[in-house]
């Protein structure tokens, strides 16, 4: 996981638990990072597939904490 995974993950889970109205905001902001990554990487076929990535990782880490909870 690099520098952008961790943003993008920490930008969902902070989303998610917040509650906050800002979705839009969020979600370009996130398709944004998803951009700048493939242009990076180029083995991701498709911004969708990054953004599936992110948000099953940040399912993974929030479901850890609760888990540990």
């Amino acid at each position: 996981m690099d520098e952008i995974d961790r943003r993008a993950v920490n930008i969902i889970i902070e989303f998610l638990t917040s509650g906050s109205k800002e979705m839009d905001k969020t979600i370009k902001e996130l398709k944004r990072m998803a951009k700048e990554k493939k242009k990076t990487y180029k083995n991701y076929n498709s911004v969708r597939e990054i953004l599936d990535y992110w948000g099953n990782l940040a399912y993974e880490i929030s479901f850890k904490s609760q888990k540990l909870s």
